[in-house]
């Protein structure tokens, strides 16, 4: 998940929490979601819209930012429901926007 390369368990985990936290006022938009499910596997494919001021750690200061990805996840259903064992995100650096402030 950009900024960061490839990452697995807690790690992607904590890097992906650490990268919410540092958006204010966050809005997400999914779209054009599609699912096609194999017994107990499922593959889903969206576009995903992130929104909101990231603000620099240490400064008074952050950029208005409008990233835009194509994802894909792939869930596996076990005894307690499904589960989502693998992600991946593509930002669209055309759509993205960033504003200073």
């Amino acid at each position: 998940h950009p900024p960061h390369g490839p990452e697995e368990g807690e790690r992607a985990l904590l890097l992906k929490r650490g990268l919410i936290t540092q958006v204010s006022g966050i809005e997400v938009e999914v779209r054009d979601v599609r699912v096609s499910v194999f017994g107990d596997v499922a593959l889903a494919t969206y576009l995903v819209k992130y929104k909101g001021m990231l603000v620099y750690q240490y400064r008074f200061e952050g950029q208005l930012i409008s990233v835009t990805a194509f994802c894909s996840s792939v869930l596996v259903r076990g005894s307690e429901g499904w589960k989502i064992v693998h992600e991946h995100f593509t930002r669209i650096p055309e759509q993205d926007e960033v504003t200073a402030r």
